[in-house]
C-alpha cells in the first residue's frame, strides 16, 4: 500500500485524547488526528520522529494532518489502525498470502449480527470471514495485542466463533505494523477478556494468523507470517 502523498516530519508534544495529539511542525503547533485508540505509549515520545499525511484539500476538518508513521530507533512503525484492513485486502487480491489463496472476491466491512467484520472472502470452497487487528506494540521481539482493553475486539472474535458454528471459515488476523516482530501473543495482562475470548474462539475452530510488515516512507506492505502464541 503506497502512500498517496509525501509524508511531513513533525515532533510529538502531547496526546490530548484517543484521537488527537499536538505536534510541532515548522516551528508551530498543529492538532493531528490519531486514527488509533490504542495507548501506544512506546510510540508517543519526543525522541521519536512523527510522520504525517496532510488532510485532503477542502475536507473541512479540525485537524490538518493524520499521524501515519513513527520512527522508533532505526525502524518505522505504522500507527494508523485503519491500515490492516486495506493491507490484507491488497495482499489477498494479489495472491501474496498463502493462507488465503483460492478466493475469487474480497468484500470489505461486512455487517454480521451486531458486529462489522473487516473482510469477507468468497471462492469455490465457500465463504471466509476475517477480522483484522492492528498491532504496534513489540517487546523483546514479541508483538502484543491489545495494549488497552478492547471490548469490541472480544465481541468480534465471538462473532467469528458463531460463524464457525454455521459452517463458515473464519480467521482473526493480527497485522503487526512494523518489521521487528518474530511472534505475536494476545496480552492477558492488558485485556484478560480478549485473551479468553480468542482462546475459546480458536478452540472452536476460528483460525488465528499474524504477519509483520515492511514499512518505509513511501509504502507499507505485509511481509511474512509469524506464529501466534496462545498460552
Amino acid at each position: 500500500m503506497k502512500f498517496n502523498h509525501p509524508l511531513v516530519e513533525a515532533r510529538f508534544i502531547e496526546r490530548l485524547n484517543r484521537f488527537a495529539a499536538v505536534m510541532e511542525l515548522d516551528g508551530g503547533r498543529e492538532l493531528v488526528h490519531i486514527a488509533n485508540s490504542g495507548r501506544m505509549h512506546e510510540l508517543f515520545s519526543s525522541d521519536n520522529a512523527m510522520y504525517l499525511t496532510p488532510a485532503p484539500p477542502g475536507s473541512n476538518r479540525k485537524t490538518a494532518y493524520d499521524l501515519t508513521l513513527v520512527g522508533v530507533g532505526d525502524i518505522l512503525v505504522s500507527a494508523d489502525a485503519r491500515a490492516p484492513n486495506a493491507l490484507l485486502a491488497e495482499s489477498i487480491q494479489e495472491g501474496c498470502l498463502q493462507e488465503f489463496t483460492g478466493y475469487d472476491s474480497v468484500t470489505r466491512e461486512v455487517t454480521m449480527g451486531d458486529s462489522r467484520l473487516d473482510l469477507r472472502l468468497f471462492g469455490p470452497d465457500g465463504l471466509c470471514y476475517i477480522e483484522a487487528k492492528s498491532v504496534t506494540l513489540v517487546e523483546g521481539g514479541i508483538a502484543l495485542f491489545p495494549d488497552a482493553p478492547t471490548a469490541r475486539g472480544a465481541k468480534h472474535v465471538r462473532t467469528l466463533a458463531s460463524l464457525v458454528k454455521e459452517g463458515h471459515r473464519t480467521a482473526a488476523v493480527f497485522v503487526v505494523q512494523r518489521p521487528d516482530a518474530s511472534a505475536l501473543r494476545p496480552d492477558a495482562r492488558s485485556d484478560p477478556d480478549f485473551h479468553h475470548a480468542l482462546t475459546q474462539a480458536v478452540s472452536s475452530g476460528v483460525e488465528a494468523h499474524a504477519y509483520n510488515c515492511r514499512v518505509s516512507l513511501s509504502e507499507i506492505r505485509i511481509n511474512e507470517p509469524i506464529p501466534v502464541l496462545l498460552d
